[in-house]
């Protein structure tokens, strides 16, 4: 986390809300967080820490993180169902195409 902290104030970047999952891989996670202006909360899940870092973002009105922005936009537009005029754009629209199939997947199922 320290390393990414770096980072981000190199770019003059704010961390935000991010969802913190420790462990060597997906198989043996240890624990989860949701880190907030560099105080960490725990949570009991991965996913939790997802959802809840999610949430907070949204409701604070916080950048999502930069070398994730196409997933947290999936997040917001295909799982919550959340379309703002201040979506950001881009020119490479394959985040869309993404949600519309996942649209359809669940339309289906």
């Amino acid at each position: 986390m320290d390393k990414r902290k770096n980072m981000y104030q190199e770019l003059g970047l704010k961390m935000n809300v991010c969802p913190v999952i420790v462990g060597e891989d997906e198989d043996a996670i240890q624990q989860s967080y949701v880190s907030v202006n560099s105080v960490d909360f725990m949570v009991s899940s991965p996913f939790q820490a997802i959802d809840l870092a999610f949430k907070m973002s949204f409701a604070l009105d916080a950048d999502y993180p930069k070398e994730c922005c196409r997933e947290w936009l999936f997040l917001q537009q295909a799982v919550y169902g959340i379309f703002t005029p201040s979506d950001k754009k881009y020119s490479d629209m394959r985040s869309l195409t993404i949600v519309d199939e996942y649209k359809r997947f669940k339309e289906t199922h």
